[in-house]
């Protein structure tokens, strides 16, 4: 028990908010410095996560709430606003933005949203809603959440008033 507890420890410890590489203090994520990666190291990061988050889940190995609440806030107040109907926001792909068909990773996101409901019931909801969205099941209306969102971390606005999407990168 002693080893799967030390092991367990080691693959959950980058679960964390962080002013380093990982989940920044906006829900933002960065890889390689300050370079945001929304959605290729931050999606291979949600998708791991969300396997070990619905794998402990209701053991005694599972997820603090502190470690829930970043995993989800990466992905629910981060990764989901970059996605446009089923199309990722070409600002938080980095490097990745030459490769084909990169824009619609956003699929992915259905297999994390249900591991993430047995990980984190409270939120199940906008769990839900956020997997309706990438698989195409939603009402097209149904965009994902409405407002106007600063990361900060990462110099990126997104606005989203319901009928568009804009987004803004900047470099400080």
């Amino acid at each position: 028990t002693r080893l799967l507890r030390e092991s367990i420890q080691k693959i959950t410890d980058e679960v964390r908010i962080s002013t380093d590489e990982g989940i920044q203090p906006d829900f933002s994520f960065h890889q390689h410095g300050p370079q945001l990666y929304m959605g290729n190291y931050g999606l291979v990061f949600a998708t791991d996560g969300s396997r070990h988050a619905a794998l402990f889940a209701g053991t005694s190995f599972q997820l603090a709430s502190e470690k829930i609440r970043a995993l989800s806030g990466l992905i629910l107040e981060g990764q989901r606003w970059f996605i446009w109907r089923r199309q990722f926001d070409f600002h938080g792909l980095g490097r990745n933005i030459v490769l084909p068909n990169v824009g619609s990773r956003s699929t992915a996101f259905g297999p994390i949203c249900e591991r993430m409901m047995a990980a984190d019931p409270e939120r199940a909801d906008a769990y839900a809603g956020f997997a309706a969205q990438v698989s195409g099941t939603s009402h097209p209306g149904d965009s994902g959440p409405d407002g106007n969102r600063h990361y900060w971390r990462s110099d990126t606005m997104i606005h989203r008033p319901g009928e568009f999407y804009v987004s803004l990168r900047m470099h400080s």
